[in-house]
């Protein structure tokens, strides 16, 4: 049995067939995504007083009824996305 190719395997394959031109153009996007602050990253690292506030609303919001259970939430991804 023969492991399945890696994310990275892929991403290598893909770009082999590019020429210069268009690596530079990828190269130019990634650099812009990873060194942009203004793009969102929502796992960026927290402080501990930012994590407990995230928690404490995470909490508020259940309480208010503001939420959806993973079944019915896959249910609906699985309706609109033919998952």
């Amino acid at each position: 049995m023969t492991a399945e190719p890696s994310v990275l395997d892929n991403t290598v394959d893909m770009l082999q067939i590019l020429d210069d031109n268009e690596l530079e153009a990828i190269q130019s996007v990634a650099e812009a995504f990873i060194s942009n602050s203004s793009v969102s990253r929502p796992y960026r690292p927290l402080s501990e007083d930012e994590l407990l506030a995230r928690i404490d609303h995470s909490i508020d919001q259940i309480e208010q009824g503001a939420y959806q259970d993973s079944e019915s939430f896959e249910n609906e991804l699985v309706m609109e996305f033919g998952l």
